[in-house]
C-alpha cells in the first residue's frame, strides 16, 4: 500500500485532448485506481503522488477542485480532473 493524501481520493472526471477520451477516475484509499476511458478500463495504482498505469508514470499536481496528470516524457498528454460531485 501508499500513502494517498485525502483530497486525492474519490472519483473525478476528465478528458483526454491528445486522444479524444472522457475520463473517469477512481483513486481509493490504499492508492489502487480503477477508469474508465471512452469504455476502456484502466488500472493503475498512486505512488508518491505520480500515477502508474503499465510502464507510463503520470506526474500529478494538485488543482482547486481536482487534480492535473501530465506524463512524464510527454507533457502533451495532459488531462484536468475535477471531483464528481
Amino acid at each position: 500500500t501508499s500513502y494517498v493524501p485525502g483530497w486525492m481520493v474519490g472519483t473525478f472526471h476528465g478528458y483526454n485532448p491528445m486522444y479524444g477520451a472522457d475520463v473517469v477516475m477512481t483513486i481509493r484509499e490504499d492508492g489502487r485506481v480503477t477508469a474508465d476511458a471512452n469504455g476502456q478500463a484502466i488500472t493503475g495504482y498512486i505512488n508518491d503522488e505520480r500515477l502508474h498505469v503499465g510502464n507510463v508514470i503520470f506526474s500529478i499536481s494538485r488543482s482547486r477542485d481536482g487534480f492535473i496528470t501530465s506524463q512524464e516524457g510527454d507533457r502533451h498528454n495532459e488531462v484536468v480532473y475535477r471531483r464528481s460531485r
